[in-house]
């Protein structure tokens, strides 16, 4: 009897060491509202880096593709994941077309539909199939190599040098049940528990896709509606939080509930969206201010907070992801040029033949 009551003790203990308390994560708190505001467009080169252009060789019909939702930059490539057409592409850094990762179909080896993906350091490609609930793997050469049933259902993921850090959906009622993010060995075993979901969620409407961002000294994660950024380290060990504080813009709890029915509601709201990067003096991203989307550049060592003009929901242009250490922009065939500055010959030139252009800039 008394070897049982150990064993059952050893088994709870265990239980709880896979769930982190938020008690013992460090917070930061800013207030949003106390920012001074400056046009992003006046923002310093000592912030964000001088241009690099990357135009786009499209002509190859496979690599076609209709609106960037993720893009990162690794291994001397570009990977532009883009969820209206469902397709994964890759570009060298010169923006020659390798190639297309996967296949779609109902085949084997073939996916429904990319929900996220992520590279890893020794350039293997790993794709989440959020209606086959499965992880697809792939060589750095793009040949199909694995297909691994989730025991979750997924999001996001975040590849580590030994495992994975997967966003757990707000509905998924398997294992992990109940928690955000999950630490998995290679095996997809679930180690650690972090972030509960609480009972202010709406799993019906789906306010703007999310993702990890890999930075220098960290993997950031914020999910909306959340006004708190987590920041984990590279072996996926939560260590710190960080409150932005829209003062009474601040989504209340009753209102995550059923956004639809309280959609106008947000009119009078503001809350994070698409993505969030935090280095060690810059935090951005995307927001949804009054039901209008923005991009802001928060210089944290001079409280200024840079934002963008309005644009449409659909429109990342301004913002589009953060990548090997390059916050990244875009240009499209479709842009209005007058609102370009000192645009390069050859980069008109590639957008007046339908062509796409990635533009890249260090953020410091």
């Amino acid at each position: 009897m008394r070897n049982l009551f150990f064993l059952f003790f050893a088994l709870f203990l265990q239980g709880c060491a896979k769930q982190q308390s938020l008690s013992s994560v460090p917070e930061d708190k800013i207030d949003f509202d106390q920012l001074e505001r400056i046009p992003l467009n006046e923002i310093s080169d000592s912030l964000l880096g001088g241009k690099k252009y990357i135009l786009l060789d499209m002509h190859d019909e496979e690599l076609l593709f209709g609106a960037i939702h993720k893009v990162l930059c690794k291994n001397n490539r570009i990977y532009i994941l883009d969820r209206k057409f469902n397709k994964l592409v890759v570009f060298d850094m010169k923006g020659q077309g390798i190639g297309k990762v996967g296949t779609f179909g109902q085949g084997p080896g073939e996916y429904l539909d990319i929900a996220d993906f992520d590279v890893a350091e020794d350039g293997k490609i790993y794709c989440i199939d959020g209606q086959l609930d499965k992880l697809f793997s792939y060589s750095p050469d793009l040949i199909f190599l694995s297909a691994t049933s989730l025991p979750f259902d997924a999001d996001i993921l975040q590849t580590l040098e030994t495992g994975f850090l997967f966003g757990l959906s707000s509905w998924n009622h398997k294992k992990g049940k109940g928690s955000k993010v999950v630490l998995v060995d290679e095996e997809i075993n679930i180690l650690k528990e972090y972030l509960q979901y609480d009972d202010f969620f709406d799993p019906n409407y789906w306010l703007s896709f999310y993702q990890f961002v890999k930075t220098e000294s960290h993997i950031v994660y914020n999910q909306p509606i959340d006004n708190h950024v987590y920041l984990f380290n590279h072996s996926g060990e939560l260590e710190k939080s960080i409150n932005i504080d829209f003062g009474d813009k601040n989504v209340l709890d009753e209102d995550k509930k059923d956004i639809e029915r309280n959609i106008e509601k947000f009119d009078n709201y503001c809350l994070l969206r698409d993505f969030v990067v935090v280095t060690d003096r810059m935090i951005g991203g995307a927001l949804w201010d009054g039901r209008q989307h923005k991009v802001f550049l928060h210089d944290m060592e001079n409280m200024k907070c840079y934002n963008s003009e309005v644009v449409l929901d659909s429109d990342m242009s301004w913002g589009t992801g953060y990548s090997n250490g390059n916050w990244i922009t875009y240009i499209d065939p479709d842009s209005d040029l007058s609102k370009y500055k000192s645009l390069p010959d050859s980069v008109r030139h590639h957008l007046g033949k339908e062509g796409f252009v990635l533009c890249l800039q260090i953020l410091h």
